[in-house]
Parts: structure tokens; C-alpha cells; sequence
């Protein structure tokens, strides 16, 4: 299968965006992490950009990034964008909530996983 690859550009179109995430989140279920790595961070740049660093959406787009990392065995990579996004959104949406928990319980994952390593 082809598909964009980390030269892509989403443009300000957000259908395009939308497409871009789900193309991503596809090459993700499948294992294909190389694929989707760039896909996930171009989603992240674009959310900054329109976004904002702060809002849900964009956290939530560094969750995925860290996540992507993670299914790669990146852990050094993977946990400072975890520990990035933990601390924002703790600020944002709170300790109890359920992207934050989500956060927490992947950062633990890494800091075991780097501990074995």
C-alpha cells in the first residue's frame, strides 16, 4: 500500500487533516509504526499550529506520537514526549481525567520498559 509519506503536507483543509490522523491510526492497527511515525508527527506540527500547544486535541495528537514510539521499542524517545504531555495535560483536562490516566498508566509502561532495558 502507498501512502503519504513525512514530505506530506496537510494543509489548512481539515478534512485533509481528519484523513491524515485516520491514515495514520490505520498504518498503527496494522503495525506498520514507520509508516504511521511521520503521519503522527505532521498531525502534531499542524495541530500546534492551528491549535495551539495547550489545547485537548493537540495533547491528544503527542499521545499518539509517544505512543507510535513506544509500539516501535523507542522508549528513550517515547518518554519524554510522554512526560511532555502528562504534565499539559494535568493542566488541561485535569489528574482525573481519562486521557490523563491514559498518559500516566503508557508513561508507566516506558519507565519499566526502559528500566528492563
Amino acid at each position: 500500500m502507498n501512502g503519504p509519506t513525512a514530505t506530506y503536507t496537510m494543509g489548512e483543509n481539515k478534512d485533509t487533516h481528519i484523513s491524515v490522523f485516520n491514515l495514520a491510526e490505520c498504518y498503527r492497527s496494522m503495525g506498520q509504526y514507520d509508516k504511521a511515525l511521520p503521519l503522527y508527527i505532521d498531525c502534531l506540527e499542524k495541530r500546534k499550529e492551528l491549535l495551539g500547544d495547550d489545547h485537548p486535541d493537540t495533547l491528544v495528537a503527542l499521545f499518539n506520537l509517544a505512543n507510535c514510539h513506544c509500539f516501535m521499542g523507542q522508549y528513550d524517545r517515547a518518554l519524554p514526549l510522554y512526560e511532555q504531555c502528562l504534565e499539559k495535560m494535568r493542566q488541561v483536562l485535569g489528574n482525573e481525567h481519562k486521557v490523563t490516566l491514559a498518559t500516566l498508566s503508557s508513561l508507566e509502561f516506558c519507565y519499566k520498559k526502559l528500566d528492563q532495558g
